[in-house]
């Protein structure tokens, strides 16, 4: 099983942080305190200084979830996912 560390790593290795990155032009930020239930971290994405201001629910930036077992990442849309976001505990 990953750790949220190994998550955070996968983050921002993956194509989703490139994109982000061409996209705002400035190196994304992954939280080093995400969130988890039993089979994905949430690791919050974006701005360095805004997540560490404690503003991580901001427009701009994709739900990032990565799945403990195998690793993989996905941005997905937060409203569809609202109810699986909402029940993820800090890690």
């Amino acid at each position: 099983m990953l750790s949220y560390e190994d998550a955070v790593d996968a983050v921002l290795a993956s194509p989703v942080a490139k994109e982000w990155r061409d996209s705002h032009g400035v190196e994304p930020y992954a939280d080093p305190n995400g969130y988890e239930d039993a089979d994905d971290y949430l690791v919050p994405l974006g701005v360095r200084e805004l997540i560490e201001a404690g503003i991580t629910d901001n427009d701009d930036a994709p739900a990032v979830l990565v799945d403990k077992r195998t690793g993989a990442v996905r941005a997905v849309e937060v409203i569809p996912n609202l109810r699986k976001i909402d029940a993820m505990l800090p890690v």
